[in-house]
């Protein structure tokens, strides 16, 4: 049975800290989620890459509880330390580090959301939901699509207002 510890580690050495973990033969796991990036703001050619879900933690499963955490901490130098409370580590159960893996499955992974443009997408009518911001959780009909924003008709205080929000803070209902 693997103990799970959430470890404190260095400013971007997440996935660095993950594989030295790992090479010491304990289970280490660094969610990441993948985006599309320029290399240079003059250049139009994108490539993805990977961000770590939960910046500077990492979670590492300890099969010898408590001998090997402390020689975690010590011998790695990007770990800087353990989450807990006081002095007594915070021990995560198999059940949250089964949904922390879930998460990483269905809203970490690029691939699942769609790289088509959303003009082409979403059409004029059709329903969408807010997903950022004040509105958020909100569903209402595209009306159109300018430039980068959509105006999207939506209740508040029961009638019916047209609102603009940023294309990336859209999704089809």
């Amino acid at each position: 049975m693997l103990h799970w510890l959430v470890l404190r580690v260095a400013p971007q050495k997440e996935f660095e800290a993950a594989k030295q973990i790992a090479d010491r033969g304990h289970a280490a796991l660094c969610p990441f989620e993948q985006k599309w990036r320029r290399q240079h703001s003059r250049t139009r050619h994108k490539k993805r890459r990977k961000y770590p879900l939960f910046t500077r933690y990492v979670f590492a499963g300890i099969s010898s509880w408590p001998h090997d955490y402390r020689d975690i901490i010590d011998s790695i130098d990007d770990v800087q330390g353990v989450v807990g409370v006081g002095a007594v580590p915070a021990l995560l159960t198999e059940t949250e580090i089964q949904w922390i893996k879930a998460i990483c499955e269905t809203g970490g992974d690029a691939d699942q959301h769609s790289t088509t443009s959303v003009h082409k997408a979403i059409k004029p009518g059709e329903p969408v939901r807010i997903m950022e911001g004040s509105f958020e959780g909100k569903v209402g009909p595209l009306d159109c699509v300018v430039g980068k924003d959509a105006k999207v008709m939506i209740e508040i205080f029961n009638s019916m207002h047209l609102v603009k929000i940023p294309l990336s803070k859209v999704e089809r209902a």
